[in-house]
């Protein structure tokens, strides 16, 4: 979860898909280890595909612009990850590594300051380079404890990431990890993030009106709803047919997704069609395919 630039990336970590059906719904507020854990990881992906798009400065007079621009989306990374409901078993891990966040947030916001009050450049990005990176580490591990893949991590299962350092020519305010630059047909992980999460959501709607039912007949009352939620999850699947990331493992997890996905949707009409015709005996008898097949797509979703 550091904001210190660490060494470049290979690749980003699989992202996994942000709250998938929850098991088929579910009635609380927070979220389970695997969705909080995608969730977060999916933030991360998301700042560092944008944070990679910006430049590096290449001489002291543009250390100013270039902390200008990177803490607005750190704090917007900051804010997401706030809004997140772990479970009680992380929730006071994930508060240390927020508050350890917010005093790395302080450090270059009192850089900021310093510079626009005139002190030297490289001063100022060495000794923030030195405070920010142990404050970061100390936030890696906690990363490393809620069993985030890609917060926290250079990428290549080392924490450590390296040490951050302000050199003559060189300052490094930036992220955890940093996404390479896609090419060609490419495109960014925000939009990827954006796909699942409507995937996801869609399913999440459609677990809700299995979760909340009494009957078959309230079921059958509800199928119109679900259609429209699977509807939804397809426009969603379709999209990630259309383009690549240029990011090996994400790409291999979003062909995964794109290939399971209507097999989900799939045995997921087969039930409603069940519940329309008020067969209890069928829509019975479809529950271990659902389940199944559900647990084919979180498979493609979490690499599992």
């Amino acid at each position: 979860m550091s904001f210190v630039r660490r060494r470049p990336l290979a690749g980003i970590a699989a992202l996994g898909a942000v709250a998938l059906i929850a098991g088929c719904g579910g009635g609380s507020d927070s979220l389970s280890a695997e969705e909080f854990r995608t969730q977060a990881d999916a933030i991360c992906a998301d700042y560092n595909s944008q944070a990679a798009n910006l430049t590096d400065p290449t001489q002291p007079s543009e250390y100013l612009a270039s902390l200008q621009e990177i803490i607005p989306l750190q704090k917007s990374q900051l804010e997401k990850l706030k809004d997140l409901e772990p479970p009680s078993e992380l929730s006071g891990t994930f508060d240390e590594a927020l508050a350890l966040l917010e005093r790395q947030s302080g450090v270059l916001d009192t850089a900021v300051e310093r510079l626009q009050g005139g002190d030297d450049p490289e001063t100022v990005l060495t000794e923030i380079a030195t405070e920010a990176s142990s404050i970061g580490d100390e936030a890696d591990t906690k990363a490393e404890e809620l069993g985030l893949k890609v917060c926290g991590t250079d990428g290549t299962g080392d924490t450590s990431g390296g040490t951050a350092t302000a050199p003559a020519t060189t300052a490094a305010p930036a992220t955890i990890e940093t996404a390479p630059a896609t090419t060609g047909a490419a495109t960014g992980t925000d939009a990827y993030v954006a796909d699942v999460q409507a995937a996801a959501g869609a399913l999440s709607e459609f677990g809700t009106v299995l979760s909340s039912s009494t009957g078959i007949d309230d079921l059958k009352s509800k199928v119109p709803g679900a259609r429209e939620s699977l509807d939804t999850f397809d426009a969603s699947i379709a999209k990630l047919e259309g383009y690549s990331l240029g990011i090996p493992r994400l790409d291999e997890q979003r062909e995964g997704l794109a290939a399971t996905g209507p097999k989900v949707s799939d045995v997921l009409r087969r039930f409603l069609d069940a519940a329309a015709s008020g067969d209890l005996t069928a829509v019975q008898a479809l529950v271990p395919e659902v389940t199944s097949t559900i647990g084919e797509f979180q498979a493609a979703a979490t690499g599992s």
